[in-house]
């Protein structure tokens, strides 16, 4: 039995999914309206806002191919997890997803967010929100959004209290926004092959711009889109919900923009 115990522990010990995983916990004071920055490669990114001033730093992480550096300025903490110098020819092809960064931030805070490949979720945050991601999914839920999104190939889903100014760019990745319009926000998506989805309510005031090349426009709230060339696809939509107070508008190649009504 003693035998068999100690081969167990021993094969615990080398197992892939163990061999090398680190742990980092830190809390790092900022203020409520302090600055998050964090680059990351791949992984998950688990983001939540609370009420106090200090952020929660929980990270786990394989230390045979990446190092974590946090450098705290005052009034903000900077994270950055990236390969260790002797693997930095070598990275491509390890398993990072492994990767797991959970951050709780003041509400208020400012989040600077550059990844390549990690799936990120934020909850409950009113603050900027800068993000850059290749090709892992953003979800954001709750809060106040004002900020930018930029994306290659990931997805993006917002589900906001209430929608401030914001740019969306997207090369093939969808963009889904929903939430309620401050007044005078102004909304801008870009997108190459990637469908553009905006969730509205019916008393939405906005002015509303939108092109396409060869994709399709649809919209709930009446007008419909006019072709704007006899030899070529393109299409057009302009149009004014209610007094106009905020700006939204809309560009893609082959990509879909859909205007919904909730």
């Amino acid at each position: 039995m003693r035998k068999l115990m100690w081969i167990a522990i021993a094969a615990l010990i080398a197992s892939p999914a163990l061999a090398g995983m680190a742990q980092v916990n830190r809390t790092v004071s900022i203020g409520p309206d302090g600055t998050v920055d964090l680059e990351i490669i791949a992984g998950t990114v688990e983001i939540n806002g609370w009420d106090g001033s200090d952020v929660q730093i929980d990270i786990s992480y394989d230390d045979r191919y990446l190092k974590v550096d946090i450098v705290e300025s005052g009034r903000g903490v900077s994270i950055e997890i990236e390969p260790l110098k002797d693997e930095e020819d070598h990275i491509h092809g390890r398993d990072l997803d492994d990767t797991v960064v959970r951050l709780q931030v003041p509400r208020g805070a400012r989040l600077d967010i550059e990844s390549v490949a990690a799936d990120t979720t934020i909850e409950d945050v009113s603050g900027t929100v800068d993000v850059e991601i290749v090709s892992g999914n953003l979800i954001l839920t709750g809060g106040d959004l004002q900020g930018s999104v930029s994306a290659v190939s990931g997805d993006v889903r917002i589900d906001a209290e209430m929608l401030g100014d914001g740019d969306f760019e997207s090369v093939s990745g969808d963009v889904v926004v929903r939430g309620q319009l401050a007044p005078a926000a102004r909304l801008s998506f870009e997108s190459v092959s990637g469908d553009v989805e905006l969730h509205l309510p019916a008393s939405a005031s906005a002015e509303f711009e939108i092109e396409t090349f060869s994709g399709n426009i649809s919209n709930d709230f009446g007008p419909e889109a006019e072709k704007t060339s006899d030899f070529l696809p393109s299409k057009q939509l302009r149009f004014t919900l209610g007094s106009g107070d905020a700006r939204i508008s809309a560009e893609t190649l082959s990509g879909q923009v859909k205007l919904v009504r909730d």
